[in-house]
């Protein structure tokens, strides 16, 4: 399920990368963050975020302290291509951008 700690931070927690693609575990946070999403919907979302490479997405757990997964951060790193940042006439950035998923 999980590999390498990353940090424990004196909290209680560890925190480190998820990477199996068996959902249950992470089940109760997922349906909680999306709650309208079959299973099979999360289990293709999920094996799609951990087929990347660390760098560009992933997952990180919080467990406590009895091994419950208490928190997770789904993570992807995306670029944005210059045409869609322009300059205001305040000096300040806008940008336009369409997430699909």
């Amino acid at each position: 399920m999980s590999t390498k700690i990353m940090t424990n931070g004196g909290t209680g927690l560890v925190i480190s990368n998820y990477n199996s693609d068996n959902v249950f575990p992470l089940l109760p946070l997922l349906s909680q963050e999306f709650p309208n999403w079959t299973i099979d919907k999360i289990k293709n979302y999920i094996r799609l975020v951990i087929s990347k490479k660390e760098d560009v997405a992933g997952i990180l757990v919080a467990q406590n302290e009895a091994l419950y997964y208490v928190g997770m951060l789904i993570y992807t790193h995306q670029t944005v291509s210059s045409e869609l940042i322009e300059n205001t006439t305040n000096g300040n950035f806008q940008m336009e951008l369409w997430l699909k998923i």
